[in-house]
């Protein structure tokens, strides 16, 4: 209902979102827009800690007395967070090693505006409204949560159980059930492929070269061992980069 709270809210998003795109710059040269669209959407957290922010501060404490009795929560919050973010860094696309990127450094810009940015902003007056029926309610299911403690431990051994005895692999690891085309499109395009005995794209080599003459090199020592391959009846049949350079 305040719109100069709802844009402390959004600081340490737009500040982390920033931050963001300036340390992908520098680390690879480029940010992809799609780094920044799921980007800013992990950087969403960043309002929880403006708002825990906001609900922890007391009627009559000032913003700065509250940091230090919430900090280790906000902290704990954002390393848990940087923890698994991090596994993206290590990743072989590069546009997943960008969003590991672009999230751990606007989490960490994200609390540290929180922590040193916000309670100087906010209203020396300020107090949280609270809803009383909301509060109500939530104290009424936390007085019974411990009932549900039996029904949670089952389900977990149920799904454990349930796990175990399925039968096929759980994860899909195939890009393809990303491809929004449908599957009866995916069988005409693999049968008209077959008929005009089109290449297939489904299996690429990548060579890394500084230069072009240095990749049509690496792409010959390449291609005897494909034509070994093609000869032993192993691969069908192949296109390699020198081809095309030499009919340009």
């Amino acid at each position: 209902r305040s719109p100069r709270l709802l844009s402390l809210a959004l600081l340490p998003v737009l500040s982390g979102a920033v931050a963001g795109i300036a340390a992908v710059s520098l680390g690879f040269g480029k940010v992809d827009g799609i780094t920044v669209g799921f980007g800013t959407t992990l950087l969403g957290e960043g309002v929880d800690y403006a708002i825990y922010l906001f609900s922890q501060t007391r009627p009559g404490q000032p913003p700065g007395e509250t940091l230090p009795r919430i900090w280790p929560t906000l902290r704990l919050g954002v390393l848990t967070s940087v923890c698994g973010f991090s596994a993206l860094l290590f990743s072989d696309f590069p546009g997943l090693s960008q969003l590991g990127l672009f999230s751990i450094v606007g989490l960490f810009v994200a609390v540290g505006v929180t922590r040193w940015v916000l309670p100087l902003l906010m209203p020396k007056d300020f107090v949280a409204r609270q809803s009383p029926r909301l509060f109500s309610t939530l104290q009424v299911l936390i007085s019974h949560s411990s009932r549900l403690r039996v029904p949670v431990l089952l389900s977990m051994v149920l799904v454990t159980i349930f796990l175990s005895l399925r039968e096929g692999p759980w994860w899909n690891a195939h890009l393809s059930s990303l491809n929004p085309t449908s599957f009866a499109d995916q069988q005409l395009d693999r049968k008209l492929r077959s008929e005009l005995s089109a290449p297939s794209v489904n299996d690429l080599i990548a060579i890394r070269a500084n230069g072009l003459e240095e990749a049509l090199v690496a792409s010959e020592q390449v291609e005897e061992k494909l034509v070994t391959l093609r000869n032993e009846a192993v691969l069908a049949g192949f296109e390699y980069l020198r081809r095309f350079y030499q009919a340009g």
